[in-house]
């Protein structure tokens, strides 16, 4: 009876020890296991798996009973009394031996083990890291883009009667003017619907150079347009909006760079190059006040207007960096990216309580009016804010006159909402890096990001003539601002965005992965630092 006891003992024991040394064999039955051979025999636990799947496929077990107790062992399953086992996918072993390799290299002294080896533990990890997580889900919307570079008109687009965004999640202050609804292109049935609402005709604007008429309405005291807005659109009239506000992507104080690396942390981009051309080319842009009396803008053509109300304060110097950007003069510290250009500067932002500086949609669409009336050929917008059918309508309208827009892709961080106007379709929407070619940690990330440029400590003089730095994606877009009004100044037939895309898009140097991607777009385009004209003559 011992003997028997005793040759039972080392059996058990060197089937344990054969399964623990591959998994794929089945114990007590003597044959090997697969994932085909286990759906062929019915076994519960696993669930069916496709023809293109068997074999070396990753069999994931469905939920078992309550009542069926399991040992875990490792990564594999074993029901109690039952000989079926879930296994481990067979390029498991693979990765084992790849890790034993390593270490094997290590000991002997070797470091790293052959760069074949580490890559193709690298593509098992990543196979196993798809076949666990299952099949991609399937979009709702197909977001690819265009092979002229534009955007899908589907993409980053919601649906009209969705509910807007309406609070600011960092700041809970509303992200529109509560006492103000907007109707757009409404016909004399449409207001009078409107005004049964109980809200007051405030005034009627027709921005003709956009083809859009405005009207807009106030409620009464306390009460919020917002709720106006949604029975509204739920009768079907779906011409209205709200006031939204936009606010200007300068950057954070923060440094980019970790503490870790403080060398890279204080590195910044060299002082900005020169285009020699631009002199028949006007540049527009929509921004803060500026200062035209400082010294690098006092002699340059610069003609200004403002769009918001005197009462409001409207101190802030963005405006002004953006103008000594794009076309500074000339100086032995600096020089504007294309001092010889004119510039349109249309102010629509103010601090009405003290606050952020921001612009309502009705302000931003009136500056825009006013740049197509001065037949600008490029227009920057450094502001980003939520989707709003107004301001669609007029981006809509201005390319379609053939008037390229730039912006700033927003700095809401790479988990951030989609930023407005970057993402609307057609809009060359650019992100900011540092001299290093890393992305700025502030940065938006989409599918929308069109291409990067230099955007972190970029060198600008003061009004006391020192140099201070500023980050952001709003000092990213006058850098493409400036080249397009350069590439448009020698050949005009450029300007649709179809065929300056393409353009910009065969110098660009990619920077993430292959082709256009989520964090750099098609990348930097390579004269961007260099302030060099891509060969026209090829296009």
């Amino acid at each position: 009876m011992i003997y028997f006891c005793r040759q039972y003992f080392f059996l058990s024991l060197l089937t344990l020890l054969c399964w623990q040394a591959d998994p794929m064999y089945l114990p007590f039955s003597g044959v090997g296991f697969s994932p085909a051979s286990a759906v062929a025999a019915g076994n519960p636990y696993t669930r069916h798996i496709p023809n293109n799947m068997q074999g070396n496929s990753r069999p994931a077990p469905t939920s078992r009973p309550s009542s069926t107790r399991t040992v875990v062992r490792g990564k594999v399953t074993i029901p109690r009394r039952t000989k079926t086992v879930v296994a481990r996918p067979a390029s498991h072993n693979a990765a084992v031996r790849i890790n034993q390799a390593v270490r094997a290299g290590r000991n002997r002294g070797k470091g790293l083990t052959s760069p074949v080896i580490i890559h193709r533990a690298a593509a098992i990890m990543q196979t196993n890291r798809a076949l666990s997580a299952g099949p991609a889900p399937t979009p709702m919307i197909a977001a690819a883009s265009g092979s002229d570079g534009t955007k899908n008109k589907h993409e980053e687009r919601e649906p009209s009667n969705i509910k807007e965004k309406l609070v600011n999640t960092k700041s809970g202050q509303a992200m529109y003017e509560k006492s103000v609804l907007l109707s757009i292109n409404a016909d004399q049935k449409t207001l009078a619907l409107i005004k049964r609402q109980g809200l007051q005709v405030k005034e009627s604007l027709s921005l003709s150079h956009l083809g859009i008429t405005v009207t807009s309405f106030t409620v009464s005291a306390g009460q919020d347009v917002a709720h106006n807005v949604h029975q509204l659109r739920d009768k079907g009239i779906d011409v209205v909006t709200l006031n939204h506000y936009y606010t200007l992507d300068a950057g954070s104080k923060q440094k980019h760079s970790p503490i870790s690396v403080p060398d890279m942390a204080s590195s910044s981009w060299p002082l900005p190059c020169t285009y020699s051309s631009g002199r028949n080319i006007s540049i527009g842009m929509v921004d803060g006040p500026v200062d035209i009396h400082q010294p690098l803008l006092k002699n340059q053509k610069i003609i200004h207007k403002s769009f918001i109300s005197v009462s409001f304060r409207a101190h802030n110097d963005h405006g002004t960096t953006m103008a000594k950007l794009l076309v500074g003069q000339p100086t032995t510290q600096f020089s504007g990216l294309i001092p010889k250009a004119r510039l349109y500067a249309a102010n629509a932002f103010a601090c009405p309580d003290e606050t952020t500086p921001k612009a309502t949609v009705l302000a931003i669409l009136q500056s825009l009016d006013w740049l197509m009336e001065q037949r600008v050929q490029v227009i920057n917008l450094s502001f980003s804010g939520p989707d709003n059918n107004l301001l669609r309508l007029a981006v809509r309208n201005i390319l379609a006159k053939g008037v390229p827009i730039i912006a700033a892709a927003g700095n809401h961080g790479p988990e951030g909402p989609t930023a407005y106007p970057g993402a609307y379709e057609g809009v060359i929407a650019i992100t900011a890096i540092d001299r290093y070619l890393r992305p700025y940690r502030h940065a938006n990330q989409g599918k929308y990001i069109s291409f990067a440029g230099p955007g972190v400590r970029i060198p600008i003089p003061g009004k006391n003539g020192k140099i201070s730095y500023k980050s952001g994606t709003s000092f990213a877009a006058p850098y493409y601002t400036a080249l397009i009004a350069a590439i448009l100044s020698r050949q005009p037939s450029l300007r649709s965005i179809s065929k300056l895309v393409p353009v910009l898009a065969k110098y660009a140097v990619d920077l993430g992965a292959p082709g256009r991607d989520p964090v750099y777009g098609w990348g930097l385009v390579s004269n961007i630092t260099k302030c060099d004209l891509p060969l026209l003559s090829q296009f």
